[in-house]
């Protein structure tokens, strides 16, 4: 993990040029996304010694009840293209420090970034041949393919939340693990003894942050009828 972070941080303005050349937005938002992608490695670093197994009491005299959390050998994942570099990274770093193997399906906006580029990073810090695969392709030619395939034993999927049903429909009839993370509809609430340019503030960037594709930005406005007026001519100005 250490080469990782340190594979990531050599070719820190390279990086930051791919993912404004692939996907746009801003010099903030490449270098904000590479923050993530290190805090991840970092926190998916501690996995493996926390993989901790449980010991339950028996309904039997002299028995015990073990419990392992024990890898599930391959994880298939599929990515969005808003924040590839991270949202890939957010599956395949955990799924790999816990003993999987990955197959990773980017966006087909994003193959680099969300897939390409960190099978590239992996293969430098020494990652062994097999356990990172790639698969770059439209969505559309392989359909449920990809999840019902029986390799894959856990699908993880971030994205909408119209497709991650469809997913979790398909997981389901095959019997398997399925982490979905999808859209969002977030409130923002301001009450009448808020601070109005903090608020403004959070609201503006909240909402237009990556012109708005973020699953967390703020959809919805809710806000004191006392303080509204001020909110509304300060966030115009903002």
């Amino acid at each position: 993990m250490k080469e990782l972070l340190l594979i990531i941080e050599e070719n820190h303005e390279a990086i930051v040029d791919i993912i404004i050349d692939e996907i746009g937005g801003t010099r903030l938002k490449a270098e904000f996304e590479i923050d993530l992608v290190k805090n991840m490695i970092k926190e998916a670093s501690t996995f493996p010694m926390r993989m901790n197994g449980t010991i339950l009491p028996s309904p039997i005299d002299g028995k015990e009840n073990r419990v392992y959390r024990v890898p599930v050998v391959v994880v298939g994942v599929i990515s969005p293209f808003n924040f590839p570099f991270f949202l890939s990274m957010k599956s395949v770093s955990p799924a790999l420090a816990t003993g999987n193997g990955v197959v990773l399906k980017p966006h087909e906006h994003t193959p680099i970034t969300g897939g390409t580029m960190i099978a590239k990073i992996y293969e430098e810090a020494g990652l062994p041949k097999g356990l990172l695969n790639v698969v770059t392709t439209e969505i559309s030619e392989i359909g449920d393919t990809f999840v019902e395939h029986p390799v894959p034993r856990a699908i993880s999927f971030t994205g909408s939340s119209q497709v991650g049903r469809h997913i979790g429909e398909v997981a389901g009839r095959n019997l398997k693990e399925v982490h979905l993370e999808l859209g969002g509809n977030s409130a923002l609430v301001v009450l009448d003894d808020a601070d109005i340019d903090l608020a403004v503030s959070a609201a503006v960037f909240s909402r237009f942050t990556h012109q708005g594709q973020i699953c967390m930005s703020a959809n919805r406005l809710i806000i004191h009828e006392k303080v509204y007026d001020e909110f509304l001519v300060m966030t115009i100005v903002e």
